[in-house]
């Protein structure tokens, strides 16, 4: 096996771990909204806004990196 799936494969776990053991309600709060919102489900929400939002900073950083054309190109006559 490769050493990413293993890595996946490891960080997936680790992660149902962690999702499994925190079940308990805890009180959510944006601005001035409040209620209550079980672990279970905040940590992936939380993981899954994370990985989106890195995957669009990735996405902008690499779109920005357009190829140039070669300043010392040999032009013809």
């Amino acid at each position: 096996m490769k050493t990413k799936i293993i890595l996946l494969l490891v960080f997936l776990t680790l992660f149902a771990v962690i999702i499994v053991q925190n079940n308990q309600n805890i009180p959510f709060r944006v601005f001035f909204w409040s209620f209550d919102l079980p672990k279970v489900i905040l940590v992936p929400l939380l993981f899954m806004l994370g990985f989106l939002f890195g995957f669009a900073v990735a996405l902008a950083g690499s779109k920005s990196k357009k190829p140039k054309p070669a300043d010392n190109a040999v032009k013809n006559p």
